[in-house]
C-alpha cells in the first residue's frame, strides 16, 4: 500500500464526514498543496490538529480576551477545515448578549468559519447555557470570504472571540471548554 492511500485510509477513519466530501485523489491534491510529507518523522500530513482548553475565567473573558488556538507560521497559510467545541459543564453562564457569537478568525478579524450565532438561533446559549455538558461542530464558510489576498493569510492566528457586550457571568470554576481546529498549512 502506497503512503497517500495509507493516509487516505487513515483520514477516512477518523473524518468520515470529511471523507465524503473528498476522494484520495482530492487528498493528495491536499497534501502536495501543504508541502507533501512535511510534518516530522517523514509522517505524511495533511490535516493537523490544535486543541486549547479554556478555564472558567477564559469562557467569562471571552467578550474581551481572546485565546489563541494555532499560532502564526510566517510564510505559510492556515487553512482551517472545520472545529470543535466540547464544554464540559457545572454551571451556565449569564449576561449572553443578543448579539454574541463564537467565532474563529484571524487577528486581523476575517472569520475563517462558520460563527455560533446566539441570533437567531440561540447557539452561544446551547453551548455555554444549556444546563449540561455540549458537543458543536463547525465548518468551512461557503463562499468563502471573497477578494483576500492570500498574503492576509499569512502570520495569521485562530481565536475564539465572542462578540457580545461585556464579559459572561456565573458558571462555574470547574466549567472547560475545549476547543479543536482542524486545519492544512500552505506555503505561500
Amino acid at each position: 500500500m502506497t503512503r497517500k492511500n495509507e493516509f487516505a485510509n487513515s483520514v477516512a477513519d477518523d473524518f468520515p464526514d470529511i471523507m465524503s466530501a473528498l476522494n484520495a485523489e482530492g487528498l493528495a491534491a491536499l497534501q502536495e498543496a501543504a508541502g507533501g510529507e512535511g510534518a516530522p518523522g517523514g509522517e505524511a500530513s495533511v490535516l493537523q490538529v490544535a486543541s486549547v482548553t479554556l478555564t472558567d475565567a477564559q469562557i467569562k473573558a471571552l467578550p474581551t480576551t481572546p485565546v489563541e488556538i494555532v499560532a502564526a507560521q510566517p510564510g505559510k497559510a492556515i487553512v482551517p477545515v472545520t472545529a470543535t467545541f466540547n464544554l464540559d459543564w457545572t454551571g451556565n453562564y449569564t449576561n449572553i448578549n443578543a448579539n454574541a457569537g463564537i467565532r474563529l478568525r484571524t487577528t486581523g478579524g476575517t472569520l475563517v468559519l462558520y460563527r455560533l450565532n446566539e441570533s437567531p438561533d440561540f447557539l452561544v446559549t446551547a453551548l455555554l447555557a444549556c444546563g449540561g455538558d455540549s458537543f458543536m461542530v463547525v465548518g468551512q464558510r461557503w463562499p468563502p470570504d471573497m477578494g483576500i489576498p492570500p498574503t492576509d493569510f499569512n502570520n495569521v492566528v485562530l481565536d475564539v472571540s465572542n462578540a457580545s457586550d461585556g464579559d459572561l457571568t456565573d458558571g462555574n470554576a470547574s466549567n472547560t471548554l475545549t476547543v479543536t481546529v482542524y486545519f492544512v498549512v500552505v506555503d505561500l
